[in-house]
């Protein structure tokens, strides 16, 4: 039972950031840009994460983590949080987001 009700809440969690994937490619769609799922594609993962960014504003580490394995950008393992990590700290375009523990938004 705990296992199937575990098992709800992923599915939950995960299908809740695919609607917000979805609603912010619609309202960019309408607003005549290129989709968010075209500039996922495209370009490095630092240049994914400040389209993720610059549509969301402020977003948790785990968050960035998991759209960019749902876009295909960094691979289901052990090591994907490292990179997006690295990644961050790396890139002047990110900065953390003060008071809030793993949040990134743009520099």
């Amino acid at each position: 039972m705990e296992q199937s009700l575990k098992d709800t809440r992923e599915a939950r969690r995960r299908l809740a950031g695919k609607i917000r994937a979805l609603e912010a490619s619609l309202s960019l769609v309408r607003a005549g840009g290129q989709s968010q799922e075209a500039e996922m594609h495209s370009g490095t993962i630092a240049d994914a994460i400040a389209a993720l960014l610059n549509r969301n504003g402020e977003m948790r580490a785990s968050e960035l983590t998991a759209a960019l394995q749902e876009a295909g950008k960094l691979l289901r393992t052990d090591s994907a949080y490292a990179t997006l990590f690295k990644t961050l700290a790396r890139d002047r375009r990110f900065a953390k987001v003060e008071g809030r523990r793993g949040y990134w938004r743009l520099a």
